[in-house]
């Protein structure tokens, strides 16, 4: 006889793959903000606030372009390949498109294809060569843990930011879009409801009618 032939199991998803920051702890890196658009630290702040406030992937960090920013409807918004080869735009707060046009500005940055964050200072002479994964994935880890306690990955980070977004009241459609996911069942693993939320939930919306359904009075 042939051996039984069983269907293939697949290893399900490590529960680690999607630890998040706490909105509060999150906001931390937002508060970090160098002065001098000249030093290493004010881009490695360029770095991670766009893995922490935009969502976007460490590739999609180091194919930005000068060119990649423009106003759209009077506001500032980031276009981009993303993954899969597919154009994305994400908006990108007031505060955010200030710190990069005065880091352009120290730069005297006038070439529009140029990388809008560069490998090193303007003086050095691979000044305008592009950031790698490798070089992203050091700073996010480095600063991470000099603001945080602890290193955190880049991925992380996106995951924390969809996290905090869904929090505040965004729909699973627009987080999607953010995100460049292809599929809406990709966004909804950025949920995290806790024990509380699922009885919220519940008691919202049938909470009153079932206790009144079940109740026995004490004249039957």
């Amino acid at each position: 006889m042939f051996p039984q032939r069983f269907p293939q199991r697949f290893p399900q998803r490590s529960h680690r793959l999607f630890h998040t920051i706490p909105p509060d702890r999150l906001r931390l890196l937002f508060t970090w903000q160098p002065t001098d658009p000249g030093s290493l630290e004010y881009r490695d702040s360029l770095i991670v606030h766009c893995l922490a406030a935009l969502g976007l992937r460490r590739a999609e960090v180091a194919g930005l372009r000068a060119s990649s920013f423009e106003l759209q409807a009077g506001n500032p918004w980031i276009s981009f390949i993303g993954k899969g080869y597919r154009v994305r735009s994400v908006p990108i707060p007031d505060w955010l498109m200030s710190r990069f046009s005065a880091y352009w500005g120290q730069m005297h940055l006038s070439d529009r294809d140029l990388p809008a964050i560069r490998r090193c200072r303007h003086t050095d002479s691979r000044a305008g060569l592009p950031l790698c994964v490798s070089t992203i994935d050091m700073v996010c880890k480095k600063r991470t843990a000099q603001l945080l306690g602890h290193p955190v990955r880049c991925h992380v980070l996106r995951h924390s930011c969809a996290t905090a977004w869904i929090k505040g009241g965004a729909d699973l459609r627009t987080v999607q879009l953010l995100l460049g996911h292809r599929s809406l069942s990709t966004t909804a693993c950025y949920l995290h409801p806790g024990p509380q939320a699922l009885v919220s939930a519940i008691d919202q919306l049938a909470g009153a009618p079932t206790a009144l359904l079940f109740h026995i009075s004490s004249s039957a």
